[in-house]
């Protein structure tokens, strides 16, 4: 990553982290100390409602005391969820929460685009909202809307009075069916909750309000965008001019899990299996699912823990033909098939078989090893109710597609 790169990394995390506290605060310039804020050296944390963020510093992972000290703020608040943000790939930091019971969230992929360069036309009716459009926001089916937040969120942008909070909508005549935020700092903006209604989707709504928001920064004296893309709309962002920059981590905790202390004996135990600790993990204290929502075995597959993953199956577990294949233990993954436990093995909260993962990963050896070995071709997920061959078409693999129609798959 380049110098500019890095940059553009350190704005984004300053430009979100003023953004989130001017939500949590409801005001343009929000000041420590604040009931709805807390900082300890670079890390901070806010309550919004219910709910609890912490972004971690930029520059380097927090130290304990510091997390610690973020999170007991946190807690003190009966929050229902946490999310914790960190900018950077932390291997350290991930095994960590990952032990202390947070679950793995979203992988944000930073983009940026320099305001300078030219800005596609709107190709749909793009505006600000108004007071009106706020009923209709509460009952639409439009992402990352949360219905709490609507009038406080309205409130922050009447008191911007300077323009540093600038919120769009798409219309299709009288029905909104898009919305974008545009959050402004100094020459740097932000661009957050870009959402359209599912079914106005490709039809060039989301391109119309990111342009939208590229020309309200531009006139209020932006001079670069950044964002965090999913990898269903980096297509989107590319076309727009976006360049990506970087991929950050996030870690969510809900529920009981976001107010808990640690389990120490877990913790210890979730260090061994990603340190590859092979001794300190007996039949005795092995689980096989872990508070974070992790099986064992993915979790020594996240942490490349061939040798813990060997060390597992041997205590007895199911081997589990995702996590082999993708530590390079491909023989064993392979012949992992002809295990009917295994090759049926449901994992993670989509509920997704191994047939279903090695069509997403575009293991096609996997794939035909699978469904060589019996496989059904046509089990369904629990997230998408879809079939192996409706995630080979929603993933973009028609040669995997060609091997599923052909084995029976629907």
């Amino acid at each position: 990553m380049n110098e500019g790169q890095q940059r553009a990394l350190q704005d984004f995390h300053d430009n979100q982290c003023l953004w989130l506290a001017r939500l949590a605060t409801g005001e343009p310039q929000p000041q420590l100390p604040h009931p709805h804020l807390f900082a300890e050296h670079d890390t901070l944390a806010i309550r919004t409602g219910e709910s609890g963020i912490i972004m971690l510093p930029y520059t380097a992972s927090p130290d304990h005391a510091s997390l610690d000290a973020s999170l007991s703020w946190v807690r003190q608040h009966a929050v229902n969820d946490l999310l914790i943000w960190n900018m950077q790939p932390d291997h350290a930091l991930d095994l960590e929460l990952l032990a202390r019971g947070f679950r793995v969230g979203f992988e944000p992929w930073w983009m940026t685009r320099d305001l300078d360069a030219p800005i596609p036309a709107l190709t749909h009716d793009v505006t600000l909202v108004t007071d009106s459009d706020i009923e209709q926001l509460r009952a639409s089916q439009i992402p990352y809307i949360v219905p709490t937040q609507l009038d406080s969120t309205r409130e922050l942008v009447r008191q911007a009075s300077s323009g540093e909070v600038v919120w769009l909508v798409a219309r299709d005549g009288d029905t909104v069916n898009g919305q974008a935020i545009v959050n402004l700092d100094g020459d740097h903006a932000g661009l957050f909750n870009v959402g359209v209604d599912g079914r106005h989707r490709h039809r060039g709504v989301g391109s119309s309000l990111t342009a939208a928001a590229m020309q309200m920064a531009r006139d209020r004296g932006a001079r670069t965008m950044n964002l965090n893309s999913t990898p269903m709309g980096e297509h989107l962002y590319l076309r727009a001019g976006f360049i990506r920059i970087g991929n950050g981590m996030t870690w969510s905790a809900s529920g009981m899990r976001a107010r808990s202390a640690v389990n120490h004996h877990v913790h210890d135990l979730a260090i061994a299996i990603g340190d590859g600790d092979v001794a300190s993990v007996t039949r005795r204290n092995v689980r096989h699912h872990l508070p974070n929502g992790m099986t064992a075995q993915e979790l020594a597959a996240r942490f490349g823990q061939r040798d813990m993953l060997l060390h597992l199956v041997s205590l007895g577990q199911v081997p589990e033909i995702i996590s082999l294949w993708e530590v390079g233990l491909r023989d064993e993954a392979v012949a992992a098939t002809s295990d009917p436990r295994a090759r049926e093995l449901t994992s993670g909260p989509r509920q997704a078989r191994p047939l279903h993962l090695a069509v997403e990963r575009g293991a096609g050896t996997l794939v035909l090893a699978l469904i060589h070995a019996g496989a059904d071709v046509n089990a369904r997920d629990s997230e998408f109710r879809a079939t192996p061959l409706d995630w080979a078409h929603a993933c973009d693999k028609p040669t995997i597609a060609r091997i599923i129609r052909q084995a029976g798959g629907e």
